[in-house]
């Protein structure tokens, strides 16, 4: 039976965006080639122009993410249904490394162990943990992950030129999850 992923690529500012547009561009290929998953892709709005204590998009993104997770229970369990936020962060030239969150209790962080564990043997391990704060975690209705697929100011080649096995690793990641 198929299994349904929503990745929702952040909405981020400045050079971010571009990374986070390559993994989740890859990642939708990749899961959908496979078959076995009905994919729902959030649509990413760049947030060049807006300032940075606006949530306006980020608010809208969960909105939306969450219209489609209302949409896939008609036709998928609850526990068939996995989100997947693809986010990118950058520090101070210096940080590495895959971190995954996931919201306290949840059952999310089965799958954030796996992607960690995964991507992790490519970018190098950073954090994983339990955040309660984060308002996409906090506020999606779908067993929801965030993912950082390392820092932009310090990895971007690195993510560029290990795209596909990065991809192929978080798949691996999801099709593990639901024990396909």
């Amino acid at each position: 039976m198929k299994k349904a992923v929503i990745l929702n690529q952040s909405q981020q500012l400045g050079n971010e965006w571009k990374g986070t547009y390559l993994i989740t561009q890859c990642l939708y290929s990749v899961l959908l080639s496979t078959g076995l998953y009905n994919v729902k892709l959030v649509p990413c709005m760049r947030l060049d122009n807006q300032s940075s204590g606006d949530n306006t998009l980020l608010v809208s993104s969960v909105n939306l993410s969450n219209d489609y997770y209302g949409q896939l229970l008609h036709d998928f369990s609850k526990d068939d249904i996995l989100q997947l936020d693809i986010h990118m962060d950058s520090f101070d030239g210096k940080a590495k490394g895959c971190s995954a969150f996931f919201y306290p209790g949840s059952k999310g962080s089965e799958f954030a162990s796996l992607v960690y564990e995964k991507v992790g043997n490519i970018l190098g391990k950073r954090t994983l943990e339990s955040r309660g704060g984060l308002y996409t975690l906090k506020n999606s209705i779908a067993r929801n992950v965030l993912v950082e697929f390392g820092f932009y100011d310090s990895q971007f080649q690195q993510v560029k030129d290990n795209l596909i096995p990065i991809c192929n690793s978080t798949a691996s990641a999801i099709k593990e999850y639901f024990k396909i």
